[in-house]
């Protein structure tokens, strides 16, 4: 038997969750930072000022902002709360 299976080098958020960061965050400690997440081709972007950036996501609703200089890293922690 024969079985064609792809592995990738990251994990791939879930759709839903997604679906539910998409919108307007805003920095927990500092309401006046904010930060605009959408979907595109079922990927979480970050909106910026040319159109935006895909974060990787590295698992436990974390994710990794991307093309940052070495030694250097952004993450965003995000808590699924009801309601």
């Amino acid at each position: 038997m024969l079985y064609n299976v792809g592995i990738s080098d990251t994990l791939a958020a879930a759709l839903t969750a997604i679906d539910k960061l998409a919108g307007v965050q805003f920095d927990e400690k500092n309401n006046d930072k904010k930060i605009e997440f959408f979907k595109k081709n079922n990927l979480l972007w970050i909106k910026n000022e040319a159109f935006g950036e895909t974060p990787a996501y590295a698992g436990n609703n974390t994710f990794q902002y991307p093309a940052m200089p070495q030694g250097i890293s952004s993450t965003f922690l995000f808590e699924l709360m009801t309601g």
